[in-house]
């Protein structure tokens, strides 16, 4: 396996700092421990500063 930077949870965070690792070149693997998704928000509100 050939990663920079292993993300540990899948969630909105999770996501989107893979997601910016990859645009930035960086190899990233993403862990979750759950095998499906539960139905339940993690995120009720993003905002932007």
């Amino acid at each position: 396996m050939d990663t920079d930077v292993i993300v540990v949870g899948a969630g909105p965070t999770g996501l989107t700092l893979a997601n910016e690792l990859g645009l930035a070149g960086v190899r990233a693997l993403v862990l979750e421990r759950l095998s499906e998704r539960t139905g339940q928000s993690k995120a009720v509100n993003l905002t932007r500063p």
